[in-house]
């Protein structure tokens, strides 16, 4: 699975898009004083099935990381307006997602609520 720290560059990535120059700095400034929080959980279900799900709660990333395993962003938190990166993994016929987000002062369980929506998606 990929490190805490890679999952933090693709969420300031996803938070950053669509800015100005002058609103990506401050965004990344802010950003960059959060600290990631993941959660994990092991899914009743197929690669296929657990790509189908991210894909329809999310958006998939690019195959850029290893084989059997896939990445993508769920927006999830208050009023979904936090990106989430969701990483699934196979496990030895076991699929486990693992989602990673960015918590400021009052924690919105955006990693928690990310990993709901993927499950309900199944």
């Amino acid at each position: 699975m990929m490190t805490i720290e890679k999952a933090g560059a693709l969420l300031l990535q996803r938070m950053t898009e669509g800015l100005s120059d002058a609103g990506r700095d401050l965004v990344f400034k802010s950003a960059l004083k959060l600290k990631p929080r993941s959660e994990e959980t092991t899914l009743p279900c197929t690669m296929e099935q657990g790509r189908a799900a991210l894909e329809t709660c999310g958006t998939l990333l690019p195959d850029d990381t290893e084989a059997g395993e896939t990445v993508g962003y769920v927006m999830a938190g208050f009023r979904d307006k936090n990106p989430a990166v969701v990483e699934l993994c196979e496990d030895g016929g076991a699929l486990r997602a693992r989602a990673t987000a960015k918590e400021g002062v009052i924690p919105q369980n955006t990693a928690k609520k990310a990993l709901a929506k993927l499950r309900a998606a199944l």
